[in-house]
């Protein structure tokens, strides 16, 4: 095995904590920070071509017939689901900086890393994938109802033109990925190679989340207080979205759904429409973003005995 293979499957071996390695370099290098964030989409794009590379065309295709199941999850996790704390709000009359950020994680797509975070706890990403094409496509529609009810968000065609540019992102590495698995070369993956493209994943995750930490050091040195109830909160939400989808998913769509949907409840992209909100929302909701990084890449660590727990 050469040293790049070596490495790489080095890397998937510890893979949960190349994640954690992420964050604390986002955190202590704060330059780095900043210099990695304008590559996030870069590694984004790079993170879904190796998720298809690894799951192979064959797969995809032999799961054609569950589109239907695919819809109806979207449909209530990013349409009725948020519409119906959008109602509890109206009733309430009362909209909080923190009501609005759980609100607009609930209406958000998967995370474009969902399938890399479900092959780290030993599940099959297949499904994770295809949510998150579906997801995302159906974004630009489903968002809709619930930037309306927002007094303070008025672009909604931008959202619209970031879905729609991460959804061509997803096809476009989907397109190569899968075409260079009908190379002969690549049509079957042994496990040197599996762990290969999974360690790069991993890596690739974490240079993703180095970007997202720019907005966590300003925040530690101006207002510390506020920094740890906005991690709290970010974590509550994380994982009780996903406990909460444990023991719904897999009993409602078969068992193949369990862990993939589950974890997308809690880990959804609302990075993807912050361009598209005014700068006195955008502002706190960046420390927001900031802290729901770490829930979504520690699940691999914090819930993995959770997910592999005898049923």
């Amino acid at each position: 095995m050469s040293a790049l293979l070596y490495g790489l499957n080095l890397a998937a071996s510890h893979a949960r904590w190349v994640l954690v390695g992420g964050l604390v370099l986002g955190l202590v290098f704060q330059d780095i920070a900043y210099l990695a964030k304008p590559s996030i989409p870069v590694f984004i794009g790079l993170l879904l071509f190796t998720a298809c590379f690894r799951i192979g065309p064959a797969r995809v295709k032999g799961a054609l017939g569950q589109f239907r199941s695919h819809l109806v999850i979207t449909i209530i996790c990013q349409l009725l689901i948020p519409a119906s704390l959008v109602l509890l709000l109206l009733l309430s009359n009362h909209v909080s900086l923190w009501m609005t950020a759980l609100l607009l994680v609930l209406a958000a797509a998967p995370i474009s890393g969902s399938p890399n975070l479900v092959i780290m706890l030993g599940h099959d990403p297949a499904p994770a994938l295809r949510q998150l094409v579906i997801g995302t496509a159906a974004l630009p529609v489903t968002i809709i109802p619930v930037l309306l009810f927002l007094p303070q968000i008025s672009d909604v065609t931008g959202v619209a033109i970031a879905a729609s540019k991460l959804l061509m992102v997803i096809l476009v590495a989907a397109l190569f990925g899968f075409s260079l698995r009908l190379i002969e070369k690549f049509k079957s993956l042994d496990a040197s190679a599996t762990g290969a493209v999974d360690g790069l994943s991993a890596i690739l995750m974490a240079l993703v989340v180095v970007g997202l930490m720019s907005a966590i050091g300003e925040s530690w040195r101006n207002s510390p207080l506020i920094l740890l109830q906005t991690m709290v909160f970010a974590f509550a939400v994380n994982f009780g979205l996903q406990v909460l989808g444990s023991r719904f998913w897999g009993r409602a769509f078969g068992k193949v759904y369990d862990v993939p949907m589950s974890v997308i409840s809690g880990n959804r992209n609302i990075a993807l429409y912050l361009t598209a909100l005014p700068a006195s929302v955008t502002d706190d909701l960046l420390v927001f973003v900031g802290c729901y990084q770490f829930p979504m890449y520690l699940t691999p660590l914090l819930l993995r005995k959770f997910y592999n727990r005898p049923d």
